[in-house]
């Protein structure tokens, strides 16, 4: 806004503030004429010159209804006396709308009276003001989806009797009068196509460029503007341009292509908008075409320009990557053989790039020897760039602007389609940068427009190097809909190069240059010092410092300081292969659910003898059989050195690869076996027992609960209920809790709260490589201070299958044993650590006492003493097992839901589901919140997942010695003291 406009703006806001306090209609209304008819003219009829609606609202704010009469009569006297530009039409226009605030029930009719009064020349006015009219009557006819009968003709007949120029004229009232006549009837396509409007857009009415350029960006800016003292924080998501489009379009399309060179800047903004997504326009039929026209409009003006720029809205100057790109790369900016090239850029909208588009990049950057290299210094600056805290007046965090974000979505598909396998892993980078979660939001990412561009490309090239920038990228992304399109882009990646998505995964495991000993040696210095990353066989990563072959606690002082740049690039690493370490944990994890199977090959080699892959997968049973329906042998893997005996034996890294069996017998894997992880739920009782019982005789800990782990099969109800289990219903939990653990474990999409339709959610979970996922149901019971859920209550279980890219409801039949076992195992752990019955001291919260919560105390004692669900039952067995081999087996008796522990003081039983305490003879209630013993500590247990199993131990240990308890707060419960 210019300082002359301002100064205006300052002494109109003055004047109406005065001419309101004292009541003077006369003043107000003259404040409005003097500022529409003052001087100067800004850059199209509705650019600038808005009205600031919060500031007038403000001054009408509870003036009584006499003053806004007497307001509206002073502006309709002084209209039949001014002569005002159509800019200053809209000006009093609009401003007497918010005078009237949508109270005068004529409000429609009495803004188009003072428009058409203030419009001159008179003539023209009196023969016009009827077609007017007649739109006005198609708007109000409540209800009424077609123009009056005889209106199109009318109209018509009536353009049809002006000569060009005053069709000119009448065009530009249409366009002042068009908010008014069309507010209502903009939806009603066939009312605007017979409006007036309709029949002069169709006429040729001979406007010179100078005026279409006025047109293009009186439609643009006229809509998109804010009052002239406001700062935006952000472009609008989408520009609705204004009516003058109607008119601007065709007669651009008119010009001859030496007057549309005029044009070129003003079009390449108007494509900019298109691309970006921003592009919208009222009439439904304009809005379809009008981004096919003006992009062949630009097409046309751009090859006759003398000089073709890069518009600002490309690279706006307010967001920290165009402030840098500017300064660092303005000579690519500005280089006549590159600005074709970044144009072509601006004309992508979507998040991949079609074969026409990438051919047209082809073209452009074959004319142009420095294309690669200039779109690579322009990316470059993508990862360096920090999102950055805006000054005021906006304070807003800012990394780009949605115009900029369009703009380098166009050349991330330029440089992968020009670079090819070499865009790779700058494309990673940047994907990795724009992908990361913004940690001032709950859900957005640095900038989603880029980030799902970069993984889309990454998707469309060929190479081992745009498979692990994808799989690099995939190890970071947290955004649900992030996490979708990098495993889009995966598929598509994977099915050219002839592998599933798994495979491409499992093929790509970096060892960060661990060895297959599970060490990373770094020489420090000259002084025989060296710094080892050391991977041990339980899957835990540590560093090390050796000197001489001997370990020592830490360095000198002096060598640490010398080698202080080696150590930090070091202890990076160690993050790094920690991070992989439990990521391939987690992924081998999420096999069990699937029915995947592996050659030897495959499985010695990313598996068994992978440095860090194989640290979990030694530890793990696997099956071998010779055919996929023939009969398996079950083991763990064991390595022996190679010889030249069992003819077809597996072998790998120099060893022989033999599965050793529960019984302790080994068998050599025949070369064609096919091999499959094993599952409990897939196996016989026998087998089961087996392994349980001869990895807690070896105290052998495996890296996820395996042997242990829980078998959820098919109940009677809920074969009856079909296509939905009951069988978690009607649980009382945390809501933070289980919030937490749904995502630790992979499952999306739970919100609830006070909020609109957060009285009930649902988690969902897909199982990766085999087209199910499980959705889990739950409903709000109370929300906190903030309105989030505090407590709820829990519902169904569904599961689906994928067809196509719909998810339709599946019978729980039809559903594999793995993928349902799997999906009620992760329920089952939702409600046991999440359930306020694991919570000892609930009870004597308040929130017991409260109203509405007295009917949990109830669900309380039944879940923390009640039937056993199928985490307690593995439990109770792992316990059967543990508790004979201690010291206090002749105090401890494991019962059908208990563990009954015979102290010295009483007789205590131990839920085995909840792990809270009863005392008997009559169960008095024993509230203990932890329970630290020396020698449970020493204990071995074959798993521990939610820490009930530790807990349970740990209380026996302490009752069992019960009159050696020197705690307060459990010696006051007991009974005799």
């Amino acid at each position: 806004m210019s300082e002359q406009l301002a100064a205006l703006y300052a002494a109109l806001v003055v004047g109406i503030e005065a001419a309101v306090e004292a009541g003077d209609a006369a003043g107000v209304a003259g404040a409005l004429f003097d500022f529409a008819a003052a001087e100067p003219k800004v850059g199209g009829w509705t650019a600038d010159r808005v009205v600031p609606e919060q500031k007038v609202r403000a001054m009408f704010a509870g003036t009584p209804q006499t003053l806004r009469d007497a307001v509206v009569r002073e502006v309709q006297a002084r209209a039949h006396a001014v002569t005002l530009d159509a800019e200053g039409v809209v000006w009093v226009a609009k401003a007497l709308d918010l005078v009237l605030d949508h109270w005068h029930p004529g409000r429609e009719q009495l803004l188009l009276d003072v428009q058409l009064t203030l419009l001159r020349p008179e003539p023209l006015r009196v023969q016009v003001r009827e077609a007017l009219l007649a739109d006005v009557a198609t708007m109000q006819a409540g209800g009424l989806w077609r123009a009056p009968r005889g209106a199109a003709s009318a109209c018509a007949a009536l353009v049809g009797r002006l000569d060009e120029a005053q069709r000119r004229t009448l065009a530009r009232w249409v366009m002042v009068l068009d908010g008014t006549l069309q507010r209502e009837a903009s939806t009603v396509k066939r009312c605007r196509d017979e409006s007036l409007g309709a029949s002069l857009a169709r006429r040729r009415l001979g406007w010179s460029a100078e005026e279409v350029l006025t047109l293009l960006r009186s439609a643009r800016l006229g809509s998109a503007a804010g009052g002239p003292t406001e700062e935006r924080r952000e472009p609008r998501r989408q520009t609705i341009y204004g009516n003058e489009l109607r008119f601007a379009l065709p007669a651009a399309e008119q010009l001859a292509d030496a007057d549309l060179q005029h044009l070129a800047a003003e079009l390449r903004v108007i494509v900019a908008d298109v691309a970006a997504g921003r592009f919208g326009v009222q009439d439904s039929a304009l809005a379809k075409s009008a981004p096919r026209r003006f992009r062949a409009l630009l097409d046309r003006a751009a090859p006759a320009a003398d000089a073709l720029v890069l518009p600002e809205q490309a690279l706006r100057s307010d967001d920290g990557f165009a402030v840098q790109a500017r300064a660092e790369v303005a000579d690519v900016l500005t280089d006549p053989l590159a600005v074709p090239l970044l144009l072509h850029c601006l004309t992508l909208s979507s998040v991949r790039a079609g074969v026409a588009w990438q051919r047209r990049c082809r073209e452009l950057g074959g004319g142009y020897p420095q294309a690669v290299e200039a779109l690579r210094r322009l990316l470059r600056l993508v990862p360096a760039t920090q999102v950055v805290r805006a000054e005021p007046p906006e304070y807003v965090y800012v990394f780009m602007r949605s115009e900029t974000s369009a703009f380098v979505r166009g050349v991330v598909w330029a440089y992968a389609t020009l670079a090819g396998e070499d865009a790779a892993e700058l494309l990673g980078d940047v994907a990795v940068h724009c992908g990361l979660k913004d940690t001032r939001f709950i859900t957005s990412m640095v900038d989603a427009v880029v980030a799902n561009a970069a993984v889309a490309a990454l998707g469309s090239l060929d190479g081992a190097g745009a498979l692990d920038q994808l799989r690099r990228v995939q190890g970071m992304a947290k955004h649900k809909t992030f996490q979708k399109s990098v495993a889009t882009a995966f598929d598509a990646a994977a099915l050219r190069s002839g592998l599933t998505r798994e495979q491409v995964i499992e093929r790509g495991v970096p060892d960060h240059g661990v060895d297959a000993r599970g060490r990373l040696e770094v020489p420090l210095g000259e002084e025989g010092w060296v710094a080892a990353i050391v991977v041990g066989e339980e899957g835990k990563a540590g560093l090390e410092y050796v000197r001489d072959g001997k370990v020592v606690r830490s360095l000198p002082v002096a060598v640490r300081e010398a080698c202080a740049d080696q150590i930090r690039v070091l202890k990076a690493q160690l993050k790094e292969v920690q991070a992989t370490l439990r990521s391939e944990r987690e992924r081998i994890e999420a096999v069990l659910a699937t029915e995947r199977t592996w050659t030897v090959e495959e499985w010695v080699t990313y598996y068994l003898t992978h440095p860090l892959t194989g640290v979990t997968a030694r530890r793990l049973i696997w099956e071998a059989s010779s055919s996929p329906d023939g009969p398996r042998v079950s083991g763990l893997p064991q390595a022996v050195a190679a010889d030249d005996g069992a003819s077809g034996a597996v072998r790998g890294c120099g060893l022989r690869w033999q599965l050793r069996g529960a019984d302790g017998a080994v068998r050599d894997v025949p070369a064609d076996a096919v091999i499959r992880l094993w599952h409990p739920v897939r196996a016989g009782g026998g087998d089961i027992t087996a392994w349980r019982t001869s990895l807690t005789d070896a105290e052998f800990r495996q890296p996820f609960k395996q042997a242990f782990r829980e078998r959820y099969l098919l109940t009677p109800a809920e074969e009856e209920t079909v296509s939905y289990s009951n069988r978690f219903a009607a649980h009382i939990l945390r809501y933070g809790q289980v919030k937490a653990l749904t995502v630790a474990r992979g499952w999306s999409g739970l919100s609830l709260g006070g909020w609109h339709d957060g009285a009930s959610g649902e988690a969902v979970h897909e199982f990766p490589g085999t087209g199910w996922r499980a959705r889990f149901f739950l409903e709000t019971v109370s929300v906190n201070d903030t309105n989030v859920a505090d407590l709820c209550s829990t519902d169904q279980v569904r599961f689906e299958r994928k067809v196509g890219r719909a998810w339709q409801s599946a019978d729980l039949r039809e559903v594999p044993v793995g993928v349902l076992s799997e999906g009620l195992r992760d329920v089952d752990l939702f409600v046991a650590v999440a359930s306020i019955g694991a919570d000892p001291n609930w009870t004597d919260r308040g929130q017991s006492r409260q109203p509405g919560f007295v009917g949990y105390v109830g669900y309380w004692r039944e879940y923390s003493f009640g039937v056993l669900p199928e985490a307690a039952l593995a439990r109770r067995e792992a316990l059967g097992r543990i508790l004979p081999r201690t010291r206090i087996a002749d105090r401890v008796e494991v019962g059908e839901r208990f563990v009954r522990v015979r102290g010295d003081l009483g007789t205590y039983k131990i839920h085995l589901g909840s792990g809270n305490v009863l005392m008997e003879p009559d169960d008095t209630y024993l509230c203990i919140v932890s329970a630290r013993s020396k020698d449970a500590g020493r204990v071995f247990l074959p798993f521990e997942e939610d820490g009930v199993l530790s807990l349970i131990v740990s209380k026996a240990f302490l009752l069992a010695a019960d009159s050696k308890i020197t705690d307060t707060s459990i010696l006051r419960q007991l009974p005799g003291r």
